[in-house]
């Protein structure tokens, strides 16, 4: 619940650097616009074997903490909900979906939130 509305949220894994954060209010999916934000989300064993056989100094920057990546919670959910709000999202009249990317807590309005963001460390190749 933020501000006194039901949100439903699922995600779906775009790619092994990013995960797609759907938000809807909970009165019905079918109803409302969803929002549909792309975020950065390190799935480990996605990128075990690529990291392995990368070079020493991809290795050491896929090591350093990333501030830009956060774990999907309820928590994330009403950040992300608030800020889109501010941005303009109305899910009560909105019959198209809005599409962001949230990056280091800020959210960024994008083309198409389903695409696959850019590989931030070049060690997968994505089709």
């Amino acid at each position: 619940m933020v501000n006194g509305l039901d949100y439903a949220w699922s995600t779906s894994m775009i790619d092994p650097h990013f995960t797609l954060i759907k938000v809807w209010l909970d009165v019905s999916e079918e109803q409302a616009g969803p929002l549909l934000v792309r975020c950065r989300f390190e799935e480990p064993w996605q990128i075990i074997g690529p990291l392995q056989s990368a070079s020493p100094t991809i290795q050491v920057r896929r090591f350093q903490p990333d501030p830009r990546v956060e774990a999907v919670t309820p928590g994330l959910i009403r950040q992300i909900v608030e800020a889109a709000r501010l941005a303009g999202w109305q899910p009560e009249i909105d019959r198209e979906g809005r599409h962001f990317e949230w990056v280091s807590g800020d959210l960024h309005p994008v083309d198409d939130a389903t695409l696959p963001g850019e590989d931030p460390f070049g060690v997968l190749k994505t089709n």
